[in-house]
């Protein structure tokens, strides 16, 4: 059964970047997917609002993100439409 991406999403980790107002945070993108993804803040900081862009980098995707979740620095996001 061949692994189709379009429908499960990527699992390699990714580079990005959350961006809102004039801040930006950079993160790695655990897993994407076409609804959403899950993100590793290094420096987790709790003024990360709960909606904001996300910036995959090398893959030239801008998303608007609403979150789902946070745990320690760990981020749960699904996109807006």
């Amino acid at each position: 059964m061949a692994n189709d991406k379009s429908q499960n999403g990527s699992r390699s980790p990714k580079l990005g970047l959350i961006c809102f107002g004039q801040s930006k945070i950079d993160c790695t993108i655990l897993s994407l997917s076409t609804f959403g993804a899950a993100l590793d803040v290094a420096s987790f900081n709790e003024k990360i609002p709960d909606e904001f862009t996300l910036l995959v980098f090398g893959e030239y995707i801008e998303r608007r993100c609403a979150i789902v979740w946070r745990r320690d620095r760990r981020i749960a996001v699904v996109f807006s439409r």
